[in-house]
């Protein structure tokens, strides 16, 4: 019996996809006319993919992975350049559609110990407001985000970048430095600048395009493949079957296709052309817009990735996510989604990621919403596992380039091995771990986030010394994985997000942060121009850590504070609490009249102790041992 049949749907969405290419404007009516497009000989671009350094030499002495080769869209991929390509080099393979999971790469982890370990893509935002995310050397300790990125690649896992900031800072000064701090610059990555851009947005996106592209040096290297020939036979121009270099995204708003296109276009269209390689869709089905019907939202996304390659001639990368309302129909969306990989394909959607394993307030890849978490699904990981097991074969990216219309030409080295799933195969897998043997050999790649000056408070508080705490295998892994989920998703310290969750005061999403960074800057207590990679942020980010624990722990003596520290004389003559700015850590002492409150001051030495004794390696160790 079949559990998800293909058959209907792939017909419903052939006949949707089959004919003219509608205009932006017309897509809500879900119809397009049946006459044809026929194109004569038409192209093919393919995704491939290299674990070779380029060099013979090199590849004796190290040991071949993605962190040494490269992936880029290869243009007129006809049958013989793939047998060429693949015939050329052992290490040469043509990419597979891929599945992942997450925005941080410990979600990613997460799940991929319940997908046999086997998801191969990797989304990991870059959240911030007001003010640029942090990643530089003197944030990433034991593990450094370059380490991280390696250890992707060299489990053949893509990262996919994608900066947010909910449009409050769209700016370009930090990029540079993050593409090469991370060493993604030679690495098959790709990067997207901020996510949801409009057209009002156009000049400061552009511009981070331009930093990315800049930064990540495309180098093109000819093989042994001729593509153009002489007069006298001989070869006049070679193939490129390596372009090492990140590559750029774009990710524009979703709302419709109209503002969509409209976003893509406000962009200089050489830029398109020349430095953008991918184009960012995004899809929340819920019962409002679908009805909970995975069928009718794929049909539409599918059909808006056509138009992104008849119009710009780039490939689409979908990050999806089901809405609380359709939770009760989770199990047939993913059914749905995995059936329809190959159609997928097809029009360009080269991947697809489930943007939550677990909860998420404030997710901006679901409209701001919490979506429905994979965490607690069986079916997501049976299907997981079913597309990535023998003897089904996943379909490798190989489609049209111009989108027209959808044929078999491009299907040469795809089966459709997955049109649909039957319930017996798939009743033989589970969505458990992997086993411990594999686990045990398993590198495991989560960042090392941590900033925060606070060594005010070891000069201040009297009683530092005398405040143990506890920091254990145990202890270190406190609240593991939802803290280390947090600090990538909302690019925060994981060590003070670990002391604030000790206390039950840990945020409950990204913004309320952020909003409170804005709060004490508008305030006069601390400033945000000064929490920038090139500039001492370390001792702002303190003071930050210490008022959001202040406030958390007691409004009341968290106000005064912000009072009296924007009006210091008056305070001393009122008999409020006088607290400067640079002694904000005396509200720990008793001297600090009745409003003597030592929480904050012991949230933070938890916060120091972690940050000296927990060492990412270590919580490794206790993740594979639980």
């Amino acid at each position: 019996m079949k559990l998800f049949s293909h058959i209907i749907f792939v017909a419903l969405v052939l006949y949707l996809l089959a004919g003219c290419i509608q205009n932006p404007a017309e897509y809500q009516e879900y119809v397009i006319q049946s006459t044809q497009q026929v194109i004569k000989n038409p192209e093919c671009t393919c995704l491939i993919c290299t674990n070779s350094t380029g060099s013979w030499f090199k590849d004796v002495f190290v040991v071949n992975d993605l962190s040494d080769g490269s992936c880029f869209f290869k243009q007129n991929c006809s049958r013989s350049f793939i047998y060429y390509y693949l015939m050329e080099d052992d290490f040469n393979y043509v990419k597979d559609f891929g599945v992942g999971q997450g925005s941080s790469y410990a979600e990613f982890e997460e799940s991929n110990l319940r997908c046999n370990l086997a998801e191969n893509y990797a989304l990991r935002i870059l959240y911030s407001k007001y003010r640029a995310p942090m990643y530089d050397s003197n944030v990433f300790f034991d593990t450094s985000e370059a380490d991280t990125v390696e250890c992707m690649l060299e489990k053949g896992v893509i990262p996919i970048y994608v900066m947010y900031s909910a449009g409050t800072y769209v700016q370009d000064d930090w990029i540079g430095e993050f593409v090469d701090q991370s060493e993604v610059k030679g690495a098959p990555v790709f990067i997207s600048p901020e996510a949801f851009f409009t057209k009002d947005l156009a000049e400061n996106v552009t511009r981070q395009i331009d930093a990315i592209y800049d930064n990540c040096e495309i180098e093109e290297i000819e093989g042994d493949v001729c593509e153009e020939y002489d007069e006298f036979g001989d070869c006049k121009k070679y193939e490129t079957v390596y372009e090492r270099g990140c590559k750029v995204a774009i990710f524009p708003i979703q709302n419709s296709d109209e503002e969509f296109f409209e976003a893509i276009d406000s962009i200089d269209k050489e830029t398109i052309n020349d430095k953008v390689s991918l184009v960012m869709l995004n899809l929340d089905i819920n019962k409002q817009n679908y009805e909970c019907d995975a069928g009718y939202a794929l049909a539409e996304i599918m059909n808006r990735s056509r138009y992104v390659l008849n119009r710009y001639r780039k490939p689409s990368f979908l990050i999806f996510s089901i809405d609380p309302s359709c939770s009760s129909s989770a199990d047939r969306i993913y059914g749905t989604l995995y059936t329809s990989i190959p159609v997928m394909r097809t029009v360009g959607i080269i991947g697809a990621i489930y943007s939550q394993y677990s909860d998420f307030s404030g997710n901006p890849f679901n409209r701001g919403e919490n979506a429905y978490s994979t965490k607690d699904s069986d079916m997501w990981f049976k299907l997981c596992k079913y597309y990535n097991s023998p003897p089904y074969k996943k379909e490798p990216i190989i489609y049209q380039s111009d989108g027209v219309n959808i044929t078999s030409v491009c299907d040469y080295a795809s089966v459709h091995g997955i049109d649909a799933i039957e319930t017996a195969a798939l009743d033989r897998f589970d969505s458990e771990k992997v086993g411990e043997d594999a686990i045990d050999d398993y590198d495991m790649c989560i960042s090392e986030i941590d900033f925060g000056d606070i060594e005010e408070i070891a000069e201040k508080w009297s009683k530092w010394d005398d405040y143990r705490v506890s920091a254990t295998d145990d202890d270190c892994a406190y609240g593991y994985p939802d803290v280390e989920i947090m600090a990538e998703r909302c690019s925060l310290s994981r060590h003070l997000l670990r002391a604030l969750y000790k206390f039950d005061m840990m945020p409950q999403s990204c913004d309320e942060w952020y909003d409170f960074e804005k709060e004490v800057n508008d305030a006069g207590v601390i400033d945000l121009e000064i929490i920038n990679p090139d500039r001492d942020f370390e001792t702002e980010l303190g003071r930050v850590a210490f008022l959001y624990a202040l406030k958390k722990d007691n409004e009341a003596i968290y106000y005064q504070v912000i009072n009296s520290i924007g009006n210091y004389e008056r305070a001393e003559h009122s008999g409020r609490i006088s607290i400067s700015k640079n002694s904000l850590y005396k509200i720990c002492e008793p001297s600090a009249r009745s409003a003597y409150d030592s929480t904050p001051c012991k949230v933070l030495k938890h916060y120091k102790e972690y940050r000296d004794e927990c060492d990412m390696n270590d919580l490794i160790d206790w993740i594979k041992k639980h």
